[in-house]
């Protein structure tokens, strides 16, 4: 490193001894002056890093240079030593007091020449150094302040957006967000934002700012759609972080892209971020660079408000969804039960008039059972959108129930009118229905069953509307499946009596009005009684003893006839045990409907009843042949599930439903009844007498054991006896009784007595 070291004697010699001990110095330059003036004029154009100057100069003098060069800032601090001859204190105090560092008297003296001179050179070295320290010090310390000031700004603003309420649905909220983002980025430049969802291959604006400042403000305006390949935001998708550009005029991939030189923008920062599945970005651009370099902080930043876009715009999606989902059908989209009588009630409103209906699929359950659920829901969303696709854009259709669909007709308020409308409805259900576009897809026949009611003006209750059409529904029902009919004041006296038919058989099994008697099954090769058939008794407090025949067929067309036999499953288990004391191989057999048989309930009721310790070996079931061909598959599986539990299982009625052979061997039974109406007949000619012997070989074949009903005569149970039936019931042995009567008449039964009859 050079120092400049300046000589200012008027004598020529002097200075050429200084200037010969001064050389010895590294990276000393001597400057050698013998005229004060020329000194002070070099000084004001150059740098001097010392000062050896004789005390008595001339004009100037040696203190007024001193002072001279002590008032320029530059050499306010640069070593100043003073060489005089003279030893008085009083000259010594006055150059002091001009501002010299040191003296050195005549004559001089290499060594201490040396020593005063590189002291003091490195005191200014360290001076200067720590000058620089200070200085570099207080230029971090403005720049952390002038950060501490940004970042201080900038967590305001994150703070007043976060916890403001904002709404991301509306866009003058998000704009307000996006504004309030723009002024936290920069508080000496204007920048313009934008919020960019991405739909494709292309960015959807969602939001957008301009600046204050017109400078910085975007000279196109975002469109609807922007092509990502012509914005600098593909590169941000491309990184899947944040991007910033000081100027993207730099960077010649960005600045000639369509999107960057429409807008003439330059400085640019972007992020990107999810909400769900869906990808947006946050961008703010300005018209001009950054004063700048975007950095860390800045980034962080932009990604801090990113956050909070995607927070509420998912909070926004699940507040949308969950409002959906309270107001649809998940499976078929249509309006859901509680959202149809919104709209339908609000239509009414509107029109002043309006039809409602209430469609029915028939036999859905059916299709469930054979198909499958996954083809059940399928068809649910195929009739779901075949009814939507029906009726004019601004009826209302929803699915009420399972396999129940509204339909709510605004201005239609005559019957013809109604019917003319419910044409394309009815129509839409006589073509078979697809099971979606799939592989293997099929195509499966539908009926529905629908009931309408009319509102003629905007009085109407919709729950009022809703319960006519169910109850014309109910009516249509009554006539068989596929029937329409619209409602009818004299319904209302036919569903009220059918509520108190349904609440009168509920109240009579809360009661223990009902009884199970008893008809004795015996043994044709012994002679025995064997077991018993349970029938169902109801005595009535008004109408005495009423037998099924009265009540079950009802209870099963109106949902009750679970409830009908769950009780009398648990009775029938009650008194089998009882009956294991009369015989331990007695076996009590008591009825199922179709019903019963179309799921696993029973077999679930007779689990439950074997892990309470129940003896199922001593129980049976009954199935008539036609429910058992309504669904062979279900009623082999349940029958085999029955016998797994100990439980005997028999066909009753066996040759009514003109099942064919090859249907019956698909169901494992374990006795078939022949039915009493070809018992009746077995004597009156060779063609009853036939059928009956080939029910008796088809039982044979099948493996199972054969059971007569309704045997009247000694006569039928020689003939049944003979052609190899093993089992018989009918009044010629006893006819149905209570339990306490049973129990009497077998203590006194005499199979010889019987014996002797045949």
């Amino acid at each position: 490193m050079i120092q400049h070291i300046v000589l200012v004697d008027d004598e020529p010699v002097n200075l050429a001894i200084l200037g010969a001990i001064i050389a010895d110095i590294p990276g000393a330059l001597v400057h050698q002056f013998t005229a004060s003036s020329e000194a002070v004029a070099w000084a004001d154009k150059h740098a001097a890093d010392a000062f050896i100057i004789d005390y008595n100069m001339p004009d100037p003098d040696g203190l007024t240079m001193i002072g001279m060069l002590r008032a320029d800032p530059r050499y306010e601090l640069v070593p100043i030593i003073v060489i005089t001859g003279e030893r008085e204190v009083d000259v010594r105090l006055g150059a002091l007091a001009a501002g010299a560092n040191d003296f050195l008297e005549r004559p001089v003296e290499r060594r201490e020449v040396l020593s005063r001179l590189q002291r003091l050179l490195a005191l200014q070295a360290a001076h200067v150094g720590l000058v620089s320290q200070v200085g570099d010090l207080e230029a971090v310390l403005r720049a952390e302040e002038r950060r501490s000031r940004a970042q201080a700004e900038r967590l305001a603003t994150l703070w007043r957006v976060t916890n403001a309420s904002y709404d991301p649905r509306k866009p003058d909220m998000l704009q307000a967000v996006l504004s309030e983002g723009a002024a936290g980025l920069r508080s000496t430049q204007a920048f313009f934002g934008s919020l960019l969802r991405v739909e494709g291959d292309d960015l959807l604006l969602v939001a957008s700012v301009q600046a204050e400042d017109p400078r910085a403000r975007s000279a196109i305006p975002f469109t609807d759609r922007i092509p990502i390949v012509d914005t600098a935001q593909k590169y941000v998708l491309q990184a899947g972080a944040t991007r910033s550009w000081n100027d993207v005029a730099l960077d010649p991939q960005v600045a000639t892209l369509p999107r960057v030189v429409g807008v003439g923008e330059h400085a640019l920062i972007s992020t990107p971020f999810l909400v769900g599945r869906t990808q947006y970005l946050l961008s703010y651009g300005s018209a001009e660079p950054t004063a700048e370099p975007f950095g860390r902080d800045d980034h962080t930043y932009v990604e801090l408000l990113a956050d909070f876009f995607a927070s509420r715009l998912q909070q926004a999606a699940q507040s949308d969804q969950l409002l959906y989902h309270m107001s649809h059908d998940i499976l078929t989209g249509l309006r859901n039960r509680t959202q149809f009588r919104l709209d339908a009630r609000t239509q009414l409103i509107l029109d002043g008039c309006g039809t409602l209906v209430v469609i029915s699929l028939d036999g859905f359950r059916g299709i469930n059972e054979e198909f499958g659920h996954i083809i059940g829901d399928a068809l649910l969303v195929e009739v779901g959108a075949a009814l939507s696709a029906a009726v004019a854009e601004r009826d209302i259709v929803g699915r009420l129930a399972g396999d129940t669909f509204g339909i709510f007709f605004g201005t239609v308020a005559t019957e013809s009118d109604a019917r003319t409308r419910l044409e394309k409805v009815i129509e839409r259900f006589t073509r078979p229905f697809s099971t979606g576009d799939r592989e293997g897809r099929e195509f499966v026949p539908l009926g529905a069953t629908i009931g309408a009611a009319i509102a003629s003006d905007a009085s109407e209750s919709i729950d009022q509307l809703l319960a006519r059409a169910d109850t014309a529904v109910f009516a249509a029902k009554q006539h068989g499946p596929g029937r329409v009919e619209l409602y009818q004041n004299t319904m209302e006296s036919e569903a009220g009596s059918r509520s108190r038919r349904l609440a009168e058989i509920s109240e009579g099994l809360e009661r223990n009005e009902f009884e199970l008697f008893l008809q004795p099954h015996i043994d044709l090769t012994t002679w025995r009684v064997t077991g018993a058939e349970a029938l169902l008794r109801w005595r009535h407090p008004q109408h005495g003893l009423l037998l099924p025949l009265t009540f079950l067929p009802f209870a099963e067309h109106n949902g009750l006839i679970r409830t009908i036999t769950r009780w009398v499953t648990g009775e029938a288990l009650c008194l089998s045990q009882r009956l294991r004391g009369l015989d331990p191989d007695f076996r009590l057999y008591f009825n199922l409907s179709a019903i019963d048989f179309s799921d696993e309930a029973i077999v679930n009721d007779l689990q439950r009843a074997k892990r309470a310790g129940a003896f199922l070996d001593n129980v049976g079931v009954e199935l008539t042949e036609t429910a058992a061909m309504q669904d062979v598959g279900n009623a082999s599986r349940t029958i085999r599930l029955l016998q797994q539990l100990g439980v005997c299982v028999a066909i009753d009625d066996f040759g009514t439903g003109y099942s064919s052979l090859s249907m019956l061997k698909r169901l494992p039974f374990d006795i078939i009844k022949i039915d009493k109406s070809f018992v009746h007949e077995l004597l009156l000619g060779d063609r009853n007498s036939a059928i009956a012997a080939s029910v008796i070989a088809i039982g044979k074949q099948l493996g199972c054991e054969t059971l007569a009903e309704g045997v009247e005569s000694p006569e039928q149970l020689a003939w049944l006896r003979e052609r190899g039936c093993r089992y018989a019931q009918g009044y010629t042995i006893a006819r149905p009784m209570s339990l306490d009567a049973f129990e009497t008449w077998f203590a006194q039964y005499q199979p010889s007595e019987i014996a002797e009859m045949a």
